[in-house]
């Protein structure tokens, strides 16, 4: 049955209709023989260019349009150098009536769409050598074809019924609309003899697009379309110009989508780190180095493919979750994707309204003393500041207590008052309402302090970072009678947290001299800076990634208590928290993720925060942190916010941020969600 349906197709006539034939010869239209013009569009083009109308061009109407045959002739040759662009496409409503001429979906269950074109388009179109779209128009079926305006990227070992049902699903609302497939729109029996032919055919022809979309197969946790360098290439052409990019899902694998992330939640990370678009290939490897250094000269970069393809995923997430909460898998196709509210874009300034101002501990609360300037200090500052007192040379080998006993001290010992104080008795303009805080350590190299607060604000806010203004304790706090109770501390710094609204958490190396009171282990640890995690000591037999290495890190940030009650303070009055990693961290951490997976990863940074070991240099503190912690939101809740934010630290890096990628609220509570879904998991 299969066979003889396959060899009824092949045999069928695939020459011009007698009318088609006629109506060209009479012309004398040149376009479907030997003349080098073999699209409809171009001929169009030809005509109209000659002050032809239109519609004397379309064959159909050639019959009664009476183009004269010298007016052809004259602009053959000119005709002939036009770009074969095959802009025609079919109807999605034809691409089921396609599959019911091929047998039918039980006949084409497994076939895969490069075996669809085997089988049956090129025996269809091998006496013309033109695409089907250019047969269809031949055969007068105009009902099926036209002008096509949105380009469909898909990979040719798809199975074509998948193919199939997620443009279907995704032109639910409008199955007249015409699609431009390479299956069907492009003469396959044209040879493009280089790579440079390719470049240029699918430039032409993306230019004439206004949309594209982007099909994904039943395997949505590995899409082997981003691993593909030709498919790379239609989607970098599309961002390049601006042309808006759309995934299509089928109804099935959409449904389901959120629902196995819910259950496995280290499978959807699994996705984000899989989909690094520089590890796409070719079938030909020149052609990878082509297309690679053609976007790595573009203004486009990976990076900004991987976040848009990232993005696009988390609102098929989004999507996905939202027709599970309001229909069940039956009424799915009365759903619309327009129906999803995702304009609700959110920037990188926080929205202090939003920000949720719970009361801090009453024992914190009722302490009477005099508050701390909410001013700070432009990040700019930081470097001129160095400069004025000697420079880097100067400052080299110098942690933060170091800075402050020998400078900031000596030079506010006067009126024992603040560096800022200093600054605004100057009148300097390095002073400002503080839009960030810094959490960092005293034990902290100096500079190293200073590059990662530069480094982070430089990447976050690329045209304004020296002007963001910080409150960093070294300069904005009186270094003089520091010596106050714990409740003054403890309230000033909940208090101003809650003002800020946001912190920076400093993660920087930690020298091998780093002993605090009772640790006794100085001599042990080694510095491991250059190829660890942050502010990190390691045992001197450490192992390289892939081994059992969790044992062995230990960041400092996580081992004081006062950075502890930082962290505990930005949960608790709702800080949006953030974390400064240096560039040889991040990709630690993605190496390890490519080795262990995304559960091994998580499960490492999960480990890294057990902020109940954390220590001080007073016991009382000590003590009093640890109580105030348990006593109110609990450890878990801090700790969380903090993994999340390490997690959002790494999906920055692999480009889910990118200014091509900017998250919606929607998508940012589905990330969110699925954070702490995995958090979860370890707890348990």
């Amino acid at each position: 049955m299969e066979h003889s349906q396959t060899d009824e197709i092949a045999n069928t006539t695939n020459t011009p209709t007698s009318s088609s034939k006629s109506a060209i010869a009479a012309s004398g239209v040149t376009c479907v023989t030997e003349s080098g013009i073999d699209s409809p569009d171009a001929c169009n083009s030809v005509f109209m260019a000659k002050g032809v109308p239109a519609a004397a061009a379309d064959h159909s109407l050639l019959e009664e349009g009476g183009v004269a045959t010298s007016s052809i002739t004259a602009v053959q040759a000119e005709a002939n150098e036009l770009d074969n662009i095959d802009r025609y496409g079919v109807t999605v409503g034809y691409l089921n009536e396609f599959v019911e001429l091929c047998g039918g979906r039980a006949a084409l269950e497994s076939t895969k769409t490069f075996e669809i074109y085997d089988i049956f388009v090129k025996p269809m179109t091998k006496d013309i050598e033109k695409s089907l779209c250019y047969k269809l128009k031949l055969d007068g079926k105009h009902d099926k074809i036209g002008i096509a305006m949105t380009f469909v990227s898909h990979v040719w070992n798809y199975k074509f019924i998948d193919v199939v049902d997620a443009l279907n699903f995704h032109f639910r609302d409008h199955p007249n609309e015409v699609v431009c497939i390479d299956l069907f729109s492009r003469n396959q029996h044209r040879s493009t003899s280089t790579i440079q032919n390719y470049f240029e055919y699918y430039e032409n022809l993306m230019k004439t697009m206004k949309t594209s979309v982007v099909v994904l197969d039943h395997n949505l946790w590995k899409p082997t379309i981003i691993k593909r360098a030709w498919c790379l290439v239609e989607i970098h052409w599309c961002l390049c110009n601006n042309i808006p990019i759309d995934f299509a899902v089928s109804r099935k694998n959409l449904h389901y989508m959120f629902l196995e992330a819910k259950s496995d939640p280290f499978r959807f990370f699994d996705m984000l780190f899989f989909c690094d678009s520089r590890s796409s290939t070719s079938t030909n490897p020149y052609d990878q180095f082509k297309i690679f250094s053609k976007i790595d000269s573009s203004t486009v970069p990976f990076i900004d493919i991987n976040g848009y393809f990232l993005g696009r995923m988390l609102h098929l997430l989004h999507v996905s979750r939202s027709l599970n909460e309001n229909s069940p898998l039956s009424d799915i196709d009365n759903a619309s994707d327009s129906d999803i509210d995702n304009n609700s874009a959110i920037d990188s300034d926080r929205d202090d309204a939003a920000v949720p101002l719970n009361e801090i501990p009453s024992q914190v609360a009722n302490s009477k003393s005099v508050q701390i300037s909410s001013l700070g200090v432009k990040v700019s500052f930081l470097r001129r500041f160095i400069e004025e007192n000697g420079g880097t040379a100067a400052f080299a080998g110098l942690k933060t207590e170091d800075v402050c006993k020998t400078i900031i001290i000596e030079a506010t010992k006067d009126k024992r008052s603040s560096m800022l104080d200093v600054l605004l008795e100057q009148k300097s303009p390095d002073v400002g309402e503080a839009e960030w805080f810094i959490s960092h350590a005293w034990k902290y190299n100096f500079l190293d302090s200073v590059m990662y607060i530069e480094n982070f604000f430089r990447q976050e806010f690329p045209d304004t970072w020296a002007d963001v203004t910080i409150w960093f304790d070294l300069f904005c706090n009186s270094q003089h009678d520091t010596k106050k109770e714990f409740d003054w501390w403890a309230h000033q710094f909940s208090s101003h947290l809650r003002r800020i609204g946001r912190i920076l958490i400093l993660t920087c190396p930690v020298g091998p001299d780093v002993q605090e009171p009772g640790d006794g282990i100085a001599s042990y640890f080694q510095p491991y800076c250059f190829r660890c995690i942050w502010c990190v000591f390691v045992g001197p037999d450490v192992q390289e990634p892939g081994d059992d290495i969790a044992s062995y890190f230990q960041p400092y940030c996580f081992r004081r208590i006062w950075c502890v009650f930082e962290f505990f303070s930005s949960t608790k009055v709702g800080c949006l928290v953030e974390v400064a990693i240096s560039e040889e961290d991040q990709n630690f951490l993605l190496r390890l993720a490519n080795e262990k997976g995304a559960k091994g990863l998580l499960s490492y940074i999960r480990q890294l925060l057990d902020l109940r070991t954390a220590e001080a240099f007073l016991e009382t503190d000590l003590i009093q942190i640890q109580d105030l912690i348990k006593n109110d939101i609990g450890y878990d809740a801090v700790e969380r916010d903090v993994f999340n934010s390490l997690v959002t630290v790494l999906m920055r890096k692999i480009g889910l941020y990118s200014d091509v990628s900017k998250l919606d609220k929607c998508h940012r509570e589905i990330l969110q969600e699925l954070t702490d879904l995995c958090f979860e998991a370890f707890i348990q």
